[in-house]
C-alpha cells in the first residue's frame, strides 16, 4: 500500500463531494473528488501509487491541439525527414485537431479516437490515410506519456486500421515487360536515367541528386550520399535518413555502359546550352539543374501507354530491381543493403512474394543431396535403380566423363 505524504491526510467536504489533496511532483497540489469516502480513498491510493511509478498526470489540462503543435516542432521536425513533418502537420491540421484538438490531454480517450477512425472510414478515406492519422495520434501521445503529461497512452487501447499489404512484388515489371521496356526506351532523352534506376534500384530523388564525384566507373561503384525531396517550398537536397541509406552499390556492366553514355550526353548538353548551371549532376536538365521528377514521370507513363504497358511509377523500377535480385537467389540481407532499407523486416515485407520463391528454390536444391528412398509404387526395380544411381552421381559431383560425352 502506497504511503501518504505529509499534509496528505486530511479530507474535507466540498459541496456534495468529499475532497482530498495530494502533492504533485512539481510541487503543486492536486484535488481529488468523490461522492463517498470509499470511492475517494480508492482514488487517493491509485494517484499516490501512480506518482510513485512516475505515471501521475501533472498537466492533464494541456490542450491536445497545443501539444500536437509542440510535438511536431520539437520532436518530428528535428528528427524526421522534412516530407514526414509536412505530412504529419497536414494530418494533424486537417483530421486530428478539428475533432480532438480542443480537448485537454487527460480528456482524449479511446472511444473518441475510435469514433474518429470509424467516421473517416465512413467518409471514404483510404486505409493508408487512417493509418497515418493513427500514427500521429499514437506517437504524439506516447511522447506525452514519456514526458509525464499523461499517465497512459490511450491510443494503445484503440483498434487501429488493419495493416496494409506492403508486398511490392506485384508492382514490379514482369520479365516480358522488362524486355519490352528495354526496347522502347532506346533513344529517349531519359533512357540512361531509367536504365540506371532499373540496374541500381536508386530512388528517383537519389538519381536526380547523384553527382559525378559519387560515381566510380573505373571500379564499378556508385555511392548514394544525397537525395532530392519535394517539399511545399520546392525541392530540397538532403542526406539519406538512415546509415544504410548512405550506401555503395556495385555497378553491373550494363549500368556502367549507361553511365558512360550519360556522361557523353551531358557533354553534348553543355555545348548546346547558352547558360549552363554547373552542379556536376549525372542527370541534369538542359540547363544543368536538377530534373523535375513529376515531368520525368509524365514522360515515362506516356511512353508506357503508347506501347501498351501497364501504368507504373518510376519507383516501380526500384521494385523491379529488387525482384530481379531475388530471381538470382540473392540473399535477403544483401537485398536490404543494396536497397538501403533500415530494417531487414522492411525488405522481407515489401517483397514477400519474391522471398517465398527464393526459399522454395533453396529447398529444391536439397533434392540433389539425398538419395530418394523409392517406395513400392515408385516404378520398376530397374527404374528405381537408375534413379538412385543418378541421384548418387549428382550428390558425388555429377556424371562421369563417358556419360557427359554421351
Amino acid at each position: 500500500m502506497a504511503r501518504r505524504g505529509r499534509r496528505e491526510g486530511s479530507t474535507d467536504r466540498f459541496g456534495e463531494y468529499y475532497r482530498h489533496r495530494i502533492t504533485l511532483p512539481d510541487g503543486r497540489r492536486l484535488a481529488l473528488y468523490a461522492r463517498t469516502r470509499e470511492e475517494l480513498n480508492e482514488k487517493v491510493e491509485t494517484a499516490i501509487a501512480a506518482r510513485a511509478r512516475g505515471e501521475l498526470v501533472t498537466s492533464g489540462r494541456y490542450p491536445y491541439g497545443q501539444w500536437l503543435d509542440q510535438w511536431l516542432a520539437d520532436h518530428v521536425k528535428p528528427n524526421l525527414a522534412i516530407t514526414t513533418w509536412e505530412r504529419y502537420s497536414g494530418i494533424a491540421r486537417n483530421h486530428v485537431k478539428p475533432v480532438l484538438g480542443r480537448l485537454a490531454l487527460d480528456k482524449v480517450d479511446a472511444p473518441r479516437i475510435q469514433r474518429l477512425y470509424a467516421q473517416m472510414h465512413d467518409d471514404g478515406y483510404k486505409p493508408a490515410t487512417i493509418s497515418t492519422v493513427h500514427a500521429v495520434i499514437h506517437q504524439s501521445l506516447e511522447v506525452a506519456r514519456k514526458m509525464r503529461l499523461v499517465g497512459h497512452n490511450v491510443a494503445d487501447d484503440v483498434q487501429g486500421p488493419p495493416p496494409r499489404d506492403r508486398d511490392a512484388s506485384d508492382r514490379a515489371f514482369e520479365p516480358e515487360q522488362v524486355r519490352v521496356l528495354d526496347e522502347i526506351i532506346v533513344g529517349h532523352r531519359h533512357e540512361w536515367l531509367w536504365r540506371t534506376m532499373l540496374l541500381t534500384g536508386l530512388r528517383t530523388g537519389e538519381a536526380t541528386a547523384l553527382t559525378w564525384k559519387n560515381v566510380d566507373i573505373t571500379n564499378g561503384r556508385l555511392h548514394v550520399r544525397a537525395s532530392y525531396r519535394r517539399t511545399l517550398n520546392g525541392p530540397l537536397l538532403a542526406t539519406p535518413k538512415t546509415k544504410r541509406g548512405r550506401r555503395t552499390i556495385p555497378l553491373p556492366r550494363p549500368a556502367i555502359r549507361a553511365l558512360e553514355a550519360q556522361r557523353a550526353r551531358v557533354r553534348e548538353l553543355k555545348l548546346a546550352s547558352g547558360v549552363w548551371d554547373e552542379q556536376n549532376l549525372v542527370f541534369p536538365n538542359a540547363l544543368g539543374r536538377p530534373l523535375r521528377p513529376d515531368r520525368v514521370l509524365q514522360e515515362f507513363q506516356a511512353l508506357l501507354k503508347r506501347h501498351g504497358l501497364p501504368k507504373k511509377r518510376l519507383h516501380d523500377l526500384r521494385h523491379t530491381y529488387a525482384t530481379l535480385l531475388y530471381a538470382q537467389d540473392t540473399h535477403p540481407r544483401a537485398v536490404q543493403e543494396l536497397m538501403g532499407h533500415s530494417r531487414l523486416e522492411m525488405t522481407m515485407d515489401l517483397y514477400t512474394g519474391s522471398v517465398s520463391a527464393v526459399l522454395e528454390n533453396a529447398a529444391a536444391r536439397l533434392d540433389g543431396i539425398f538419395v530418394e528412398r523409392a517406395g513400392p509404387a515408385a516404378g520398376s526395380s530397374a527404374e528405381q535403380l537408375a534413379r538412385m544411381q543418378a541421384d548418387a552421381r549428382r550428390a558425388a559431383g555429377g556424371a562421369g566423363l563417358t556419360e557427359q560425352l554421351g
